[in-house]
């Protein structure tokens, strides 16, 4: 019998956090008579993140491991986790919790009410950011912000779309199989995605703590993200979207 819930997390040298993560989330569905599953896949770790997974899942039957050596991107390692995942909903979320895993029920509702997709934001009413990140983050970030709401969502953008806390109906998860871009644009592709397909999207505010060990490159992101946001337009006008 498939899991009510599956929980995505895509770990890139999370060795030092990776366990707190895990627990937190058992700790969460712990008391509740709800059935779910953990997969998280390891994107090409150089720590002992695998490592870690692997033992962890010798105790931990709810606990599913997958991913390599090979650091192909948070995208990829997100993708490969919700294709393989059995749950009639699927959650994706940072490996630090960032946005606390309490905040799935306020979400879910959300789901209950007829969306298929709900995506949590730092930047709307009642939003909770408790720690923020540094100026020069939030500077790059907005700028980001502007050029891709001119290049892919000129009408109706959405506020945040890169909070890692996303929650999809396993009918919305379809999404995925057309997923092309594997590193920093790839949570725009998916919101541009769910919207061509004619799927209902939700954004919800959310708990967030910026952690300082981020490993967001910004700079990067904003370099090559710029280009990937041109390879979506594209991909579009070449049919590679067409269901």
């Amino acid at each position: 019998m498939a899991p009510k819930f599956s929980i995505v997390i895509p770990a890139y040298n999370e060795a030092n956090r990776i366990v707190n993560g895990i627990n937190k989330i058992r700790d969460y569905f712990k008391n509740k008579k709800i059935s779910y599953e953990i997969v998280a896949v390891n994107d090409g770790s150089r720590d002992s993140t695998l490592k870690i997974l692997k033992d962890l899942a010798r105790k931990y039957k709810e606990l599913k491991v997958m991913g390599d050596n090979i650091n192909r991107g948070k995208g990829y390692a997100v993708k490969t986790g919700i294709l393989n995942s059995k749950g009639n909903y699927v959650l994706f979320t940072d490996a630090d919790l960032s946005t606390p895993i309490g905040e799935l029920y306020n979400m879910f509702k959300y789901i209950k009410t007829g969306y298929d997709v709900v995506i949590g934001s730092r930047n709307i009413d009642k939003s909770k950011v408790k720690l923020k990140q540094p100026f020069y983050r939030r500077f790059l970030g907005n700028l980001l912000r502007v050029y891709y709401n001119i290049i892919i969502f000129p009408r109706n953008p959405p506020s945040d779309s890169q909070c890692g806390f996303k929650l999809f109906t396993k009918k919305a998860s379809v999404i995925f199989k057309y997923q092309k871009i594997y590193r920093e644009m790839f949570d725009i592709e998916i919101l541009y995605l769910a919207r061509k397909f004619k799927f209902k999207v939700k954004e919800v505010p959310v708990v967030w703590v910026n952690d300082p060990d981020s490993k967001i490159n910004l700079i990067k992101c904003v370099t090559y993200g710029s280009f990937d946001l041109l390879r979506i337009r594209l991909y579009d006008l070449l049919g590679k979207y067409k269901r």
